[in-house]
């Protein structure tokens, strides 16, 4: 809980304080699914990857580090530039935790990118077609993946992709 307790202390001041995000974290923790809806800039990346931090090193130091599970969390994000700023906020709030996470896009290199997942990264940030074709592409498993984030999880249904997601990863998990 230490990770936590420190990654709070600091969010807590570049969130503003913000009740959203503090309110967020504590179910997250506890195991429970969240569904939640706030402005931009409220801190709702800040509320899911603290607790993602914290349940990755728990999960690494109480089952060991097996170099053949990865990835272990896996973050959707409708949109590249979504995803770009997620892979920033990540490094930057974790820059002094084990962690590696790679970042799956359309419209990159799918040299680079198989490459990026061959480095068996803890934390891959996708767009979801790109994900999916990849993991037809590499007969990619996700069994190891422990935690799933669907962010900005409106546009999925608003464009009306979401069955098809939800169909490839009933596939590879």
């Amino acid at each position: 809980m230490f990770l936590v307790a420190l990654s709070w202390r600091i969010t807590r001041i570049q969130m503003y304080n913000n009740y959203f995000s503090l309110q967020a974290i504590p179910p997250i923790l506890e195991g429970r699914d969240v569904v939640a809806m706030a402005r931009t800039g409220s801190g709702k990346t800040a509320a899911f990857l603290i607790p993602l931090f914290e349940k990755l090193q728990v999960s690494k130091s109480t089952i060991g580090s097996n170099p053949n599970k990865f990835p272990r969390a896996l973050i959707l994000s409708p949109t590249r530039e979504l995803a770009v700023q997620t892979v920033k906020f990540f490094k930057d709030l974790g820059k002094f935790l084990p962690f590696k996470v790679a970042t799956i896009l359309g419209g990159e290199s799918m040299e680079s990118q198989f490459t990026a997942l061959h480095e068996k990264p803890d934390v891959v940030v996708a767009t979801p077609g790109r994900f999916m074709h990849l993991c037809v592409e590499m007969e990619l498993k996700l069994d190891a993946v422990e935690f799933v984030v669907f962010d900005e999880a409106d546009r999925y249904f608003k464009q009306k992709n979401l069955k098809g997601i939800e169909f490839n990863l009933k596939k590879h998990f």
